[in-house]
């Protein structure tokens, strides 16, 4: 268990059996407590500090429990939760989409292993002839299924400059595009470095996608600089929009 779920799980006991007031509603932590309360508060005050340095939720706690030194209010300790408890949510919802986001890259980055592998058939039996994006697309659907509850196939992009494109696919839950190309004669690193430059600038107007992923295919390696042409593509990131470009043999 990490920290952060330790000192919300330590941190319940201190919420029963509240002290009341002249109006009976719950105004101090117990009595037998509060010395351990104060441990507590310091243990995640210490966590924030470290972690969350420059967050306003640490001044408030720091405050409060200067204020708090002596009598220990159920207040205070309502504050402490809910700040560890949302903290919780979102440390679960970046585990899961890093998860996802795992699952994606070995999808696309073992395509090419996958491809070969299903071509090595018993009796030299016919196997999955790939010769341009669409069968690169019919493929990945394929994969991307299997593992993600809600991927739509050809979502519309906006219209730009008179000319409409669609997107490949995206994944609904993450947010996440994905725009497959498959490398030729004629289409190495210069005229598809140039493509996905247009490319962003059409998909960037989509408020609802986060992340882009470019899967590039490229089985003979017209790609004579993939590190040169990932590095300059995904340079075009904010921190409202990522982009990541898959290369794969």
């Amino acid at each position: 268990m990490d920290i952060l779920k330790q000192l919300i799980d330590e941190g319940h006991k201190y919420g029963m059996n509240a002290k009341l007031d002249f109006f009976d509603h719950e105004a101090w932590v117990s009595e037998s407590l509060q010395k351990d309360f104060l441990v507590w508060g310091r243990k995640v005050l210490h966590y924030l500090e470290k972690n969350h340095p420059n967050s306003s939720d640490t001044k408030e706690v720091g405050d409060r429990l200067i204020k708090d030194c002596q009598e220990c209010h159920i207040e205070t300790y309502k504050l402490i939760i809910s700040i560890l408890e949302s903290l919780d949510d979102v440390d679960s919802s970046v585990e899961e989409n890093n998860d996802d986001d795992n699952i994606l890259n070995s999808i696309l980055n073992r395509f090419g292993l996958f491809i070969r592998q299903l071509n090595r058939r018993y009796d030299n039996r016919k196997g999955i002839e790939i010769i341009d994006e669409y069968d690169v697309q019919d493929v990945l659907h394929a994969l991307l299924v299997t593992y993600f509850d809600d991927v739509r196939a050809e979502d519309p992009v906006p219209i730009n400059a008179g000319g409409s494109s669609r997107l490949d696919f995206i994944i609904i839950d993450t947010n996440t595009a994905i725009e497959v190309k498959m490398t030729r004669k004629g289409l190495g690193d210069k005229v598809l470095g140039e493509q996905l430059l247009v490319d962003i600038g059409r998909y960037s107007k989509r408020t609802d996608i986060k992340q882009l992923v470019f899967f590039v295919y490229d089985p003979n390696r017209f790609i004579q600089n993939p590190n040169g042409l990932k590095r300059d593509i995904e340079d075009k990131s904010n921190d409202n929009f990522v982009i990541n470009v898959v290369i794969s043999n």
